[in-house]
């Protein structure tokens, strides 16, 4: 991860978490659009940009592993309580180690999604579709583009929420600021960390389709339970920010 890549990731993460402190009385609706661009965005990407890597291999073995990285994002959410789809509540008992468990939860996924990241991933990038016979210097460039900007934009919304969750449960400001920073800081050291191993190819197409299945998860459970009121109704403007999302998907696509 680049220094450019390091600040820009902790600070749109920071800036859109610390937003909910600005938007109190419609944050809800505010984050449901969120929601629904970032949950067709990242679709968008997974099938485009990161399902031929997986695939370029063995298909039993990536399916076994995005299967794996679909069962790991669950686990994660046991811990985080769904708190980056949306899903607030309001634990006035306890409310502390309630606040920390989310934290917990959101900040080992976004250091487990920093891992393709690092530098040395980026290398396996390189290697990987140059063996398979692609324009490796234009597609190593862009996919790990949009894989940057699939994870940053996953992390608006949960910073986002992450933010809301502490200013409705009474948490000092100093507590809230504190919070976002650690989430923000947590993708750049799974980046960094990863830099510390050594890599195959092999283990980079692994890493992307566990990233694969965490963000099949992710992205589904958005767009299917944004609402949270139990019915299959979605208005027009979910709608258009659906639409939206998967178009800024297909576009960048074709650079």
């Amino acid at each position: 991860m680049s220094v450019f890549h390091f600040v820009s990731f902790v600070v749109v993460v920071f800036c859109a978490g610390y937003l909910s402190t600005v938007i109190k009385k419609n944050n809800k609706s505010v984050l449901k659009m969120l929601l629904s661009f970032t949950g067709a965005f990242i679709l968008g990407i997974t099938f485009m940009h990161l399902m031929p890597v997986a695939y370029s291999g063995s298909s039993l073995s990536a399916a076994i592993f995005i299967l794996t990285g679909f069962f790991i994002q669950l686990l994660l959410e046991y811990l985080s309580k769904g708190v980056e789809h949306g899903h607030m509540h309001n634990h006035k008992d306890n409310k502390n180690s309630y606040a920390l468990q989310v934290l917990l939860g959101l900040s080992l996924h976004s250091l487990i999604e920093g891992f393709p990241l690092s530098e040395g991933f980026e290398h396996m990038a390189h290697d990987h579709l140059h063996d398979h016979g692609h324009d490796h210097h234009h597609h190593h460039h862009t996919s790990q583009a949009q894989l940057f900007w699939g994870i940053v934009a996953h992390h608006v919304p949960a910073a986002f929420a992450l933010g809301t969750l502490f200013v409705t449960e009474g948490f000092r400001r100093v507590y809230l600021i504190l919070a976002l920073l650690i989430f923000a800081l947590m993708t750049p050291a799974g980046a960094y960390t990863a830099s510390l191993f050594t890599w195959t190819p092999e283990g980079y197409r692994i890493l992307i389709c566990i990233v694969i299945g965490a963000f099949l998860h992710i992205s589904t459970t958005i767009l299917f339970e944004v609402d949270g009121e139990g019915h299959h109704h979605v208005s027009y403007k979910r709608i258009i920010a659906i639409l939206v999302g998967l178009l800024l998907a297909v576009v960048t696509s074709m650079h």
